[in-house]
C-alpha cells in the first residue's frame, strides 16, 4: 500500500515556521520534498536561539539542496528541478522571485502543470503587501489579540504561533484543492496565501456576535469568558480545571456531580459574575487530581488544564500515536505524530531525521545529470 501523497514532488523554498510546517505535512504523508537553502547559512531556523532542534521538528524527511538562486548557474539548476516537480512553496516577500526571473510566469513556461504556492503575511496585493510582520502583528491586526485575555486586562499573547501554523494549514488545503483542480482540467495554479486573511477567516462566531450588537471584548462573549459554564477555575492546589458545559445536559450533569442542583436553572442568568464566584468557591475545595478523578466518569465537559509536558503523557494522545520517539546519532528525539488518519492507504510513517545543510546535493544533482567534476566546481564557486 502506498502512502496517500506518494509520487508528489515538492520544492520547498520556505524557512522559519509557516512554509516548513506545510511542507512537513506533505513529506509526512509521502511526498518527496526538496528543501532549497542558501549555501552558507541555510534555513535560519537551524540555529534560532542556538537550538537546531527547532529545525528538526519542522523538516523531518526532507532532502536539502543548497543553491545560490542569485547566480546564473543556480538559476539553471533550479529550472531543471522545476521541470519535474508538482508543487513549489515559497515564503519570500512579493516580487522577490520575479526579480530573480523565477516567478510563477517564468516557471510556467518550463512546467505548465506547476502548482505554485506563495505564503506571506499580507498577501500579494494591497498596500501592506511589502510590509514586514510576525505572528503577533497578524494576531493584532486581525482583532484576535484584542479579545484574548481576562476581562478588563491587557491582551494576552497566545502560547503558540496561531497565524504561522494557520497559514501553513491554509496553504496545505489550497495545494490539495489545486491538485484536485489540475486532475480535472490539466491546469496548474498560482496560490496567494495571506496569514492575516487566514486569521480573519477563523472568526465566524465572533463576527456573528459583533454584527448582532454583542460586545466582543475579552470576557464579554459567550466563548471567551463571559459565561460561568464556559470558563477556567483554580483548584485547591493552585492548578486549574476547564469547564465547557455549554449545553444544558452537560451543565446539569456538572451541577449534580458537585452536589448543587440549585445551580441548574442559573446557567444563563444575567449576573454571571456572581455565578462565577460560586463556581470558584466550589473548585477551590478540591485538588485538580481529585476533580479529575470525579469527572473521569462524568459526561460534563470538565477536564484538567494539563501543564505543558503532562500533555505528552495524556493517554488519549498516546493511544492516537500523537507522540513518539526516535534515536538518531545516539540522541533520542521526541516527535509529534500525524493528526490525520486514513483508512485505505498505508499508515504514514514519517522519516524522523532532518537533513544536514546540503546533505543531498550530490544525489539530487547527479539525478539531474551533473557529474562529480561539475558538482565540485559548483561547490567551489559557491553555487551550492
Amino acid at each position: 500500500m502506498q502512502q496517500i501523497l506518494e509520487g508528489l514532488k515538492v520544492l520547498d523554498l520556505t524557512c522559519y515556521l509557516p512554509g516548513p510546517f506545510c511542507t512537513q505535512l506533505l513529506a509526512d504523508y509521502g511526498a518527496k520534498v526538496i528543501k532549497i537553502e542558501p549555501p552558507a547559512s541555510g534555513d535560519p531556523m537551524r540555529e534560532v536561539g542556538g537550538v537546531s532542534d527547532y529545525f528538526a521538528r519542522l523538516n523531518r524527511g526532507k532532502k536539502s539542496l543548497t543553491l545560490n538562486l542569485k547566480s546564473s548557474q543556480g538559476k539553471e539548476i533550479f529550472k531543471k528541478l522545476v521541470r519535474n516537480i508538482d508543487i513549489l512553496v515559497e515564503g519570500f516577500r512579493p516580487e522577490v522571485m520575479n526579480k530573480l526571473n523565477l516567478g510563477y510566469n517564468d516557471l510556467l513556461e518550463i512546467n505548465p502543470d506547476l502548482i505554485y504556492c506563495a505564503i506571506t503575511g499580507y498577501g500579494q496585493s494591497g498596500s501592506y503587501k511589502m510590509r514586514a510582520g510576525h505572528d503577533l502583528n497578524y494576531l493584532s491586526l486581525a482583532g484576535i489579540l484584542a479579545i484574548t485575555g481576562p476581562e478588563d486586562g491587557p491582551p494576552v499573547i497566545p502560547g503558540v504561533q496561531i497565524a504561522d501554523i494557520g497559514g501553513g494549514l491554509l496553504a496545505l488545503f489550497a495545494i490539495m484543492a489545486a491538485i484536485y483542480y489540475r486532475e480535472k482540467t490539466g491546469k496548474g495554479q498560482y496560490i496567494d496565501i495571506s496569514m492575516l486573511d487566514g486569521l480573519l477567516s477563523w472568526l465566524p462566531l465572533v463576527v456573528a456576535d459583533y454584527f448582532s450588537g454583542c460586545k466582543v471584548n475579552p470576557g464579554k462573549s459567550s466563548l471567551n469568558g463571559k459565561l460561568a459554564c464556559y470558563n477556567v477555575y483554580k483548584s485547591k492546589d493552585n492548578k486549574y480545571m476547564s469547564l465547557a458545559a455549554l449545553e444544558p445536559k452537560f451543565w446539569q450533569e456538572f451541577c449534580t456531580t458537585v452536589g448543587n442542583n440549585k445551580l441548574i436553572p442559573r446557567q444563563y442568568e444575567l449576573n454571571q459574575k456572581e455565578l462565577k464566584k460560586e463556581l470558584k468557591e466550589i473548585f477551590a475545595q478540591k485538588t485538580r487530581q481529585e476533580w479529575e478523578s470525579i469527572f473521569a466518569v462524568k459526561d460534563a465537559c470538565c477536564e484538567p488544564v494539563l501543564e505543558f509536558g503532562e500533555n505528552f503523557s495524556f493517554k488519549p494522545l498516546r493511544e492516537r500515536q500523537m507522540v513518539f520517539a526516535s534515536v538518531s546519532e545516539g540522541k533520542e528525539m521526541h516527535h509529534l505524530g500525524l493528526p490525520i488518519k486514513f483508512s485505505s492507504v498505508a499508515p504514514a510513517k514519517p522519516e524522523t531525521s532532518s537533513p544536514k545543510l546540503g546533505e543531498h546535493n550530490k544525489k539530487i544533482l547527479t539525478e539531474l545529470g551533473f557529474d562529480q567534476t561539475r558538482i565540485n566546481n559548483l561547490r567551489d564557486e559557491g553555487v551550492i
